[in-house]
């Protein structure tokens, strides 16, 4: 897709969100409810933003080859100022940073580095479908009414996230198996795929040959999906304690399944920062649970601006450290986007 269409749709889709989580909110309510909040509850908050990007630097500390020089705090700092970038620029320009940055800085090879992004996504996607599919079984959601927004039905969305998460088990074992026999697969299937798909298989394939050391090691694997739920679980008590403080009666489980609605929401394309798609996330998701709009419109809030304040001065303050300038990231990805 090109350039401006993309932030075209990024912005549409955002507009949308925006109208939509705005319409749905008591005007005359909102500051009482926002009034609730405890300092203290703000700077748990703030911090666990920060310390779930601690453990996603030493999840790619497990994911990256060692390299001198290659420690938590450098790793940490690449991811922050990527966040921070993701927060203010548009396109998602923080994860083409992290590729060039973690190429220049630490020696990897472009493959690689585009290699451990995808690692890493794959990882999340599999942590937050766990976090989504445990609450969805105690809840009875495979065997509902209910319906998020009002539109998508939960039991639809909840067998949709089971049967993925099944496909993409089932494919990882098969690769740790047969490594040699799913690339061949890989290579024929693009064969026959429209372009668009095509090039996703490439970018799995760039994974499986230059990233995956990780899976054959038993020690990595456990590693990194430890990181992977730490990580996530910061996120998840964020939005619990938030919501309590503002006098939500709810199980912690509630946070849980609120979290993964929230993953695969700012999926979407968005404008920078996931403005609109991650609170409406936030709102369907707490709603399920009896939670009244208004409170989890403000859970909402707080839990997004809370989050993008604390990443986005850390990502500058740490910025400095890196020598390395926004043209130095576009000179990288256009270089790498002739190889």
């Amino acid at each position: 897709m090109k350039p401006f269409l993309k932030l075209l749709l990024g912005l549409t889709i955002t507009a949308l969100a925006v109208i939509v989580f705005f319409k749905s909110i008591d005007f005359s309510k909102l500051p009482e409810i926002l009034s609730r909040i405890s300092p203290l509850t703000l700077i748990a908050t703030a911090l666990l933003s920060v310390v779930a990007l601690i453990f996603r630097a030493l999840r790619l500390k497990v994911l990256l080859t060692a390299r001198d020089g290659q420690t938590t705090r450098s790793l940490f700092s690449i991811i922050t100022v990527s966040y921070m970038l993701n927060n203010v620029l548009p396109f998602r320009i923080g994860e083409a940073a992290r590729v060039f940055i973690v190429t220049k800085k630490h020696g990897h090879s472009l493959p690689v580095s585009i290699g451990s992004l995808i690692a890493e996504r794959l990882l999340d996607t599999i942590g937050y479908a766990v976090l989504l599919i445990i609450p969805a079984l105690i809840y009875g959601f495979y065997n509902t009414d209910l319906k998020i927004l009002g539109l998508l039905p939960v039991s639809s969305f909840v067998l949709l996230v089971t049967a993925g998460l099944g496909l993409l088990l089932i494919c990882v074992l098969f690769f740790a198996l047969k490594p040699e026999k799913t690339l061949k697969i890989i290579e024929k299937l693009r064969l026959k795929l429209p372009p668009f798909a095509a090039k996703l298989t490439i970018h799995i394939e760039t994974m499986l040959r230059d990233s995956s050391n990780w899976l054959s090691n038993p020690y990595k694997a456990v590693m990194s999906l430890v990181w992977t739920f730490a990580s996530i679980l910061c996120y998840t008590v964020s939005i619990y304690l938030i919501a309590v403080n503002l006098g939500a009666i709810i199980p912690f489980s509630s946070a849980c399944f609120t979290s993964g609605v929230v993953a695969f929401g700012v999926a979407v394309p968005s404008a920078p920062g996931f403005a609109g798609t991650l609170d409406l996330a936030i709102q369907a998701g707490l709603t399920l649970f009896n939670i009244n709009k208004d409170t989890a419109a403000a859970t909402a809030i707080i839990y997004h601006l809370t989050g993008w304040v604390s990443v986005t001065l850390a990502g500058l303050v740490l910025w400095p450290g890196l020598n390395i300038s926004l043209s130095d990231i576009k000179k990288g990805n256009d270089k790498g986007a002739t190889q």
